[in-house]
């Protein structure tokens, strides 16, 4: 993918994010507002997961 084509994605991504913003508003659950994107990418064609597990390491060590 190039740079052109990461910032097209990155402004979907950004547009989706404000729907839901707008039509859940704020104060609610991250996870409320999780599935809400998760599906409104969906709605436009971009394959997301959620909750998709990161290598993550401390210090060097895998914490998991």
């Amino acid at each position: 993918m190039n740079r052109e084509e990461y910032e097209k994605l990155a402004k979907q991504i950004f547009e989706a994010s404000l729907e839901v913003h707008k039509l859940m508003g704020p104060g609610l659950l991250e996870s409320v507002y999780e599935y809400c994107l998760h599906n409104e990418l969906l709605i436009r064609g971009i394959h997301s997961e959620r909750q998709a597990p990161v290598p993550l390491f401390y210090k060097g060590k895998d914490i998991g």
